[in-house]
């Protein structure tokens, strides 16, 4: 008798249903692979349909409030209507094999999936490293601002604490993997890179590109947005009219208006455009029209410890990059070849590095062509997807089922 499908649910509380690393990539490769795959999240809507993949897609609706922000957490925490109570609920109906969680914030409700009749296994899918994220005020709203190192300390014990009932943690790079291998040398630790899933093979080549540089993702001082628009400046004196397109938030408090004035005073507005963000395949037909990529990040700790998915978008759409010297990105345009690393703190060094893949054409050409090598031999997600799936195999072959009541002898 063939088993029943194993089911396998995804869970979010902070990511949309069509999430890029949750969705277009990890689910719908263990749904090819031949598993029961849903994606239980949390949103502004109660939400259960079945997508064109064949995914459950089941969301919650997140609890609001108004008015003091101390008193609100404080009831959300003890309301019925609070997001993680009904993505418990919802989970423990599901009856999954395996509860695949995405958030930091859903190891509140881990040891209870944990001890659900059926036994799941439970995965804990790191997609940043969060405490360096919290030290270095990623994150607003954090009530004590100035308390904000002692806060990511406690972040620190508390993943670590609430992460002991996971049988399986998946990190998005090594400094991640690294520490969790550390402080657990008996669990399993795996890397599943946010490799690109589609490239510029997938798409009709556009030869009149309508951008020279793309920046996709949340757009922010400590990425170098202000920097991004002062080399603009640069060559534009230089007779070099570059254009430059951002997609994405505009995140820090002041931000939107400097960018903004800046444009106006310097006459940039022709050559700078800013876009809302865009549902994830619309962006991938943006580094279609762009010709180069383009993230200047800071020198501050997150950004030498995380692995930007862009990077691996750049690559995968043959976009030579103008990056920052720092952590991962600038190892790996280094170490391939795929772009020019640059002092992120030094504008007209930003601006040489754009000149330069504007108007070299051999050495832009071979830039774009170390790309387009890289994902073709290495950086594709299709290697992720036979690493996913086989990891899969192998934890649910070590799976122990309860014993049911109904079975005989």
């Amino acid at each position: 008798m063939t088993p029943n499908t194993q089911t396998i649910c995804m869970m979010s509380s902070l990511h949309s249903l069509y999430d890029d690393r949750i969705y277009w990539k990890e689910a719908i490769s263990l749904k090819k692979a031949g598993f029961n795959v849903i994606h239980l999240a949390a949103g502004e809507q109660e939400k259960d349909f079945v997508s064109e993949h064949g995914i459950r897609m089941i969301q919650v609706k997140k609890y609001k409030s108004t008015g003091n922000l101390f008193l609100n957490n404080l009831s959300k925490r003890f309301s019925s209507r609070n997001e993680y109570r009904k993505l418990l609920k919802v989970a423990a109906e599901l009856k999954a094999d395996v509860y695949h969680l995405h958030d930091l914030q859903l190891n509140k409700i881990a040891r209870q999936l944990k001890t659900l009749p059926q036994n799941p296994l439970l995965v804990y899918d790191v997609h940043e490293p969060y405490p360096i994220t919290i030290a270095d005020g990623e994150y607003k709203g954090f009530l004590f601002r100035k308390f904000m190192k002692l806060y990511a300390r406690y972040i620190h014990h508390w993943e670590l604490k609430t992460s002991v009932v996971h049988d399986l943690i998946i990190a998005t790079e090594e400094n991640v993997a690294g520490k969790f291998r550390h402080h657990f040398p008996n669990k399993k630790v795996e890397i599943i890179y946010n490799y690109c899933d589609t490239g510029a093979a997938d798409f009709q080549d556009s030869k009149n590109k309508k951008y020279d540089f793309i920046y996709a993702g949340g757009i922010r001082r400590r990425r170098g947005a202000m920097e991004m628009l002062k080399a603009v400046k640069l060559l534009k004196s230089e007779d070099i009219p570059v254009k430059l397109l951002l997609v994405g938030v505009i995140c820090d408090e002041g931000l939107e208006d400097d960018m903004t004035q800046f444009l106006a005073e310097n006459n940039l507005d022709d050559l700078v455009t800013i876009m809302p963000p865009v549902p994830y395949r619309q962006v991938m037909e943006l580094y279609n029209a762009s010709r180069c990529g383009i993230a200047i990040f800071n020198k501050q700790l997150v950004n030498q410890t995380i692995m930007p998915i862009k990077t691996f978008e750049y690559i995968a759409f043959g976009l030579p990059a103008v990056c920052s010297n720092v952590g991962h990105m600038g190892h790996i345009t280094r170490q391939y070849n795929t772009g020019i690393a640059v002092d992120p703190e030094q504008v007209p060094e930003i601006a040489e590095a754009m000149k330069k893949l504007m108007t070299d054409t051999l050495f832009y050409k071979t830039q774009k062509s170390n790309c387009l090598d890289l994902y073709e031999k290495e950086f594709n997600w299709e290697k992720m997807e036979r690493h996913l799936e086989s990891i899969y195999h192998t934890m649910l072959s070590t799976r122990t089922l309860p014993i049911s009541s109904n079975s005989e002898g």
